[in-house]
């Protein structure tokens, strides 16, 4: 307040405080706040204000948001008095939030806006492709998301909630559907190199991954560019995007243990994780903004990691930044005219009106990550000292974006990171520079600075990679090495062998050969010899819609398929549709199947709970695991990241625990199952394929560090192992697996066979491919 105190006496000294005055209501009441501050005397907040809610839409306005009662308005906005555009945006009615004293402010503590989904588009917890938009002006066409935001259910169903410091008119926005990803995600793959692999980790800025768009060549990132030899990864986390309830629940476990509630030392926690996990492989990390922080805190609270040699930090805030401070902008910026603010500060409007549109896009987009990186953080507080066994090296650019330069103007004291020169219009180079560490300032501002020509020549000499000199043998009698297989090595572990190759390559093995003509598919199962689509409003098959209502929990089973919709247990046949029960679902169902001897259901409290229907809902018993599904399978088979079991009306069989599996090195977090014969094929969220003999109870880990197995599949000759994004293939009967890896253009979703043709579900869209 003592920096708002001498921007009001320079006004004063200027004579211009009357014009200020005249054109902001809003300051009167700043002035107030300031004076009663000086005068040592608090300001008097009203009590805890009531949620506010209309229909779909509430609205918590917590105590101390604003320095009076507030009462918000709450009504819905008919779709014909939406722009044509804005109203094809949103998948759900339109709210307008208004105040009912005429005054718009911005809140000095958030809001939390909690919108009730609507059945039709909530599609399991693993899902989170719904957005929280508003409107900024009903005359423009144009919609501003806020991030943070996470999906829930309640008693009452299925919500997505987030904070926000002013309301406007609200409603959701919906994106191609796709389970969400988190974790490590291949960019580009180079078995051969003895580099480091090159792990990116980002900010809000999704351009710093690097992707290009070129019609010659399909794939085209700046990093494998600049670093053709290496593996390119990064890790993928919800910063912007909304949070999965899959997501919250692990979430919240976490915080439950921990005893903290930071979003950025969870994803440290999970990163520090995943590179304990992959032990044997080195990395080299280069971080962006708070991808930054997530690396430091990973690396300096686990100093039992040793498979990082270097980090790079880009515009990392590691003293905290003030771009974020809402009462900032709130006070000297929102709802005051830019010209006003212009002609006081001696400054352009234009830059007036930049400085406005990046704070609030920076602020709105980490949502409640605000909190974490301010200069008053104590997360940031809480950062130790630089690990000597790592390299780092900080760079910082030196100009703010949209040519904003505060410098010389009131704003300076407020917003250093807005001075040309000193900051990037992020962070300044005091807080993204830490002392002893090498550094470099480069041309640019947070949002582009990584692509300048002195930082990328200086990050390619700090990477740079000498590997060690090997003695030279004078005999290739070397014990890996095994006769008459070339080019191939055999991995045993707990004798069970499988044959890899010594090298992967981004190879196609399927020739695609058609794409069906559907889009906004969520799921697709096989039903005898039928594929059925599944999309929001009902499902189809290749010569059209079969059901017409909004399908959750859809498995495909002994050639039959089970599903609920509208209340009811439903089954199909191939032929018919047939009404099994009709039940309320038990709280918190995270998955349910129809089976020929029962309906039974999963449920995620404390603990994992199964449950079979018996004219209400009896529970079974306790399941071990973080999570668990019902498996699209011949028989019925229920997975959790602990066990794996085959339900039948003999009861619950245990296939196979975790426990099993002797190894400390890696995570045995079960991901997918399928069995062939004598041997269970198993996915493991260590990035690994496990092939388990139920005979005689011995198993083998397959291309650990290059599979991310989501579900596997068979045909003839070929398993395929999918993942986020690629399928390799592997020989059940040789036990061999192939070193080409197909890559898609998306997110794969599911992929099932038919014959020798494979369908395959990426980014909404179903394309069909041939096998050789």
């Amino acid at each position: 307040m003592k920096k708002i105190l001498e921007v009001l006496k320079n006004l004063l000294k200027r004579k211009l405080l009357f014009i200020v005055l005249s054109g902001s209501l809003a300051t009167i009441v700043i002035i107030f706040l300031v004076l009663s501050l000086i005068n040592n005397e608090s300001v008097i907040h009203p009590d805890k204000q009531k949620d506010i809610t209309a229909q779909a839409l509430t609205i918590s306005i917590p105590e101390g948001a604003f320095n009076k009662m507030k009462v918000l308005q709450i009504r819905k906005i008919s779709p014909e008095n939406l722009p044509g555009k804005l109203s094809s945006s949103f998948v759900s009615d339109v709210y307008d939030v208004s105040p009912g004293d005429g005054i718009d402010e911005f809140a000095m503590k958030p809001l939390t806006i909690k919108y009730r989904i609507p059945k039709n588009l909530y599609l399991g917890e693993e899902y989170a492709n719904l957005k929280v938009a508003y409107v900024p002006d009903i005359e423009e066409p144009v919609y501003r998301t806020l991030g943070g935001a996470y999906i829930d259910i309640d008693n009452n169903g299925p919500y997505i909630e987030v904070e926000a410091f002013h309301a406007s008119k609200i409603g959701i926005i919906a994106s191609v559907p796709e389970k969400q990803k988190t974790g490590l995600q291949l960019i580009k793959e180079n078995s051969k190199s003895l580099e480091p692999i090159l792990l990116l980790i980002p900010d809000i800025d999704r351009g710093f991954l690097g992707f290009i768009p070129n019609s010659a060549r399909a794939n085209v990132n700046i990093w494998s560019e600049m670093f053709p030899n290496r593996t390119v990864m990064y890790y993928e986390y919800p910063i912007v995007n909304t949070k999965s309830k899959s997501y919250m629940d692990s979430y919240r476990q976490f915080s439950r243990v921990k005893g903290t509630n930071s979003f950025i030392l969870y994803e440290a926690e999970k990163l520090a994780t995943e590179l304990q996990r992959l032990k044997n492989l080195e990395f080299d990390i280069v971080a962006h903004g708070v991808g930054g922080i997530i690396a430091r805190l990973a690396v300096e609270k686990h100093p039992e990691i040793k498979n990082v040699r270097k980090i790079v930090l880009i515009s990392t805030p590691n003293k905290g930044t003030n771009i974020v401070n809402p009462i900032y902008f709130g006070t000297l910026l929102f709802g005051k005219p830019s010209e006003v603010i212009a002609s006081n500060f001696s400054m352009d409007r234009t830059i007036v009106d930049s400085i406005k549109s990046h704070l609030l896009f920076y602020l709105e987009s980490l949502g409640p990550l605000y909190r974490e990186i301010s200069v008053s953080s104590t997360l940031l507080s809480s950062l130790s000292e630089t690990r000597k066994d790592i390299a780092y090296l900080c760079v910082v650019g030196n100009s703010p974006p949209m040519s904003i330069d505060v410098k010389s103007t009131p704003f300076e004291s407020f917003y250093p990171e807005l001075v040309k020169g000193s900051a990037d219009g992020v962070v300044t180079k005091s807080s993204a520079l830490i002392d002893g560490v090498e550094s470099l300032v480069v041309e640019g501002s947070f949002f582009d600075c990584y692509i300048s020509i002195q930082f990328q020549e200086k990050l390619r000499a700090f990477l740079a990679y000498e590997p060690a000199k090997v003695p030279e043998y004078k005999t290739e009698t070397y014990p890996e090495k095994i006769p008459n297989i070339q080019g191939r090595e055999i991995v045993s572990v707990k004798n069970v062998d499988i044959s890899t190759p010594d090298t992967f390559s981004i190879t196609p093995v399927m020739k695609k050969t058609k794409n069906m003509p559907f889009d906004g598919v969520i799921d697709i199962l096989k039903v005898g010899s039928q594929v059925i689509y599944l999309r929001r409003d009902g499902i189809y098959s290749a010569n059209g819609k079969l059901y017409e209502g909004n399908v959750i929990f859809p498995h495909a089973t002994n050639s039959k398929m089970s599903f609920y919709a509208n209340g009811n247990v439903m089954s199909y046949d191939g032929k018919t549709f047939s009404k099994l029960a009709t039940l309320q679902l038990p709280a918190n169902c995270i998955d349910l199947i129809s089976t020929d001897f029962g309906i039974f259901s999963l449920v995620k409290n404390e603990k994992l709970i199964l449950y079979r229907w018996e004219e209400k809902w009896a529970k079974m018993l306790e399941l071990d695991g973080e999570y668990g599904k019902f498996l699209n399978n011949q028989n019925v088979i229920l997975l959790t990241n602990k066990n794996i079991y085959e339900l039948s009306s003999n009861g619950l069989k245990m296939l196979l625990s975790s426990s099993e599996i002797n190894n400390q090195k890696i995570s045995t977090d079960f991901t997918a199952f399928l069995s062939i014969e004598n041997n269970a094929f198993v996915g493991l969220r260590s990035y690994a394929l496990m092939v388990y003999d139920m005979v005689n109870r011995k198993y083998a880990l397959v291309a650990q560090g290059w599979i991310d197995p989501e579900f596997l599949c068979q045909s003839g000759e070929y398993l395929l192992i999918c993942g986020r994004s690629s399928i390799m293939f592997l020989n059940p009967k040789t036990m061999t697996l192939r070193k080409e890896i197909q890559k898609f253009d998306g997110n794969i979703t599911r992929a099932l066979t038919l014959g020798k043709e494979v369908y395959v579900l990426v980014d909404g869209r179903v394309e069909v491919y041939e096998l050789p």
